[in-house]
């Protein structure tokens, strides 16, 4: 994929393309052996996922959500003529593209839009001038990845560039939101999609989330990342960049090396400072 911005590239297309994203970066946080999983092994979609990504659809591009997805049938898989629907049903979802979906589903992600859209600071953003799903690729300058993002809403107030997140979340208040930027490294991904933007050239000013719960009645709350949290997922961004440039680096030791593991000097290895206390190690 060459470096720029797109604004007509399908969602799929995005996922399965090259470039590193900032869902990808996360594993690395934890370790590189986790990072290594999922780069050989991708996340299979769930009924969750897939809700998330209706809830998308409904709210950023409602011209398309219609045509997203497809009806479960309500006939038990037990009898011959239910097994039979429910292989077509399937059959066709994979040909289409289509989420398979029941009608509860569907009726919570229109709930959910709803409850969005008249929500007053969020839908003032989404009434505003912008561009959904709009994917963009960079190529970090320190390491030569090539990096991608997807904003939900890149758009403009007072000709200022800002970029808005939609978030289906179990708690919407400050509390449960805040608990799940720290669970799920919302804070990576704000200082991800930014840093990408402006390495394509634009300007980024601001991040925000626009966070609705997923029962009802549905509440809604607006957030935006400040600078101190924009700190924190700087480090954790260069931090598993810098583990996975290492891992990289490794890997090409190996190769020089035939394959052969690579000693490391008791000198060079990372102790947790716990492990050199006594006290602890007693207890």
């Amino acid at each position: 994929m060459k470096e720029g911005i797109y604004t007509d590239l399908s969602n799929n297309a995005y996922h399965e393309g090259e470039g590193l994203s900032s869902s990808e970066l996360k594993p690395a946080l934890v370790s590189t052996k986790l990072y290594n999983y999922y780069q050989k092994n991708k996340k299979k979609s769930s009924e969750a996922m897939d809700e998330g990504t209706l809830f998308h659809t409904c709210v950023l591009e409602p011209e398309k959500f219609t045509k997203s997805y497809l009806l479960k049938p309500e006939i038990s898989k037990r009898s011959k003529e239910g097994k039979e629907a429910h292989r077509m049903h399937e059959e066709e979802c994979y040909t289409t593209g289509c989420i398979s979906a029941t009608s509860e589903v569907i009726d919570t992600v229109n709930g959910m839009a709803n409850a969005v859209n008249l929500h007053p600071e969020i839908g003032a953003i989404l009434l505003s001038k912008g561009k959904s799903e709009v994917s963009c690729y960079a190529k970090d300058p320190e390491t030569g990845i090539l990096l991608k993002a997807r904003a939900d809403w890149l758009f403009e107030v007072d000709g200022e560039t800002y970029i808005f997140d939609l978030k289906k979340a179990r708690h919407a208040d400050i509390l449960g939101f805040k608990r799940a930027v720290q669970d799920y490294h919302y804070d990576l991904s704000a200082f991800h999609y930014i840093y990408v933007f402006g390495l394509a050239g634009i300007d980024v000013k601001g991040f925000f989330w626009g966070a609705c719960e997923s029962t009802e009645p549905y509440s809604c709350a607006l957030y935006q990342a400040d600078e101190t949290r924009m700190q924190v997922g700087e480090s954790k961004f260069r931090l598993a960049m810098k583990r996975i440039v290492d891992l990289k680096n490794q890997k090409r030791q190996r190769d020089i090396n035939n394959g052969k593991p690579l000693f490391v000097p008791a000198a060079d290895w990372e102790v947790e400072k716990w492990c050199n206390n006594p006290e602890i190690l007693t207890n």
